[in-house]
C-alpha cells in the first residue's frame, strides 16, 4: 500500500474526543472519526462495518485501564477489538487492520506518535 491508508477511529468520548486533533494531523483526509458514549459500547459488527465500506483499518482509542468512568467499558472494548482481529486472521485479514489505543485527555502527541507508527507498518501490509 503505496497511498495513505483509510482508517476509521472510534473515539470514546470520556478521553479520545479530547484527542481528536491530533488524530486528524495523522494524515489529511483519510480518517474519520466517530466518537462514541464509551469505546465498551462498541459491538464486534460495528468495527466490521468500516472494512465492509472500504476502510483499510479500525482503530479504537479509549480510556486508560481503571480509568473509565463506565468502569471496564475500556477493557471489554479492548478485548472485542482484539477477539475479532484473531477471528479474522483465521480467514486471512491481517490484524494490522485493527489497533487500540489507551489515551488520557493530555495524551495527544504520545497518541499521534503511536497511531504513526501503527499507520507505517499498515502501509507495509498487502491489503
Amino acid at each position: 500500500m503505496n497511498s495513505s491508508p483509510k482508517i476509521v477511529t472510534f473515539c470514546c468520548a470520556g478521553s479520545g474526543a479530547y484527542v481528536v486533533d491530533y488524530i486528524k494531523k495523522l494524515d489529511q483526509g483519510q480518517i474519520e472519526v466517530i466518537e462514541v458514549p464509551c469505546a465498551g459500547r462498541i459491538e464486534a459488527y460495528s468495527f466490521l462495518e468500516p472494512l465492509r465500506n472500504g476502510a483499510d483499518a479500525v482503530f479504537v482509542v479509549a480510556c486508560h485501564e481503571e480509568n473509565c468512568e463506565h468502569l471496564w467499558g475500556n477493557v471489554r472494548a479492548k478485548k472485542r477489538i482484539e477477539y475479532l482481529a484473531a477471528k479474522l486472521g483465521m480467514i486471512g485479514v491481517v490484524k494490522e487492520r485493527f489497533a487500540f489505543f489507551n489515551v488520557s485527555t493530555n495524551g495527544g502527541v504520545r497518541l499521534l506518535k503511536e497511531m504513526t507508527e501503527k499507520v507505517s507498518k499498515l502501509k507495509q501490509v498487502n491489503l
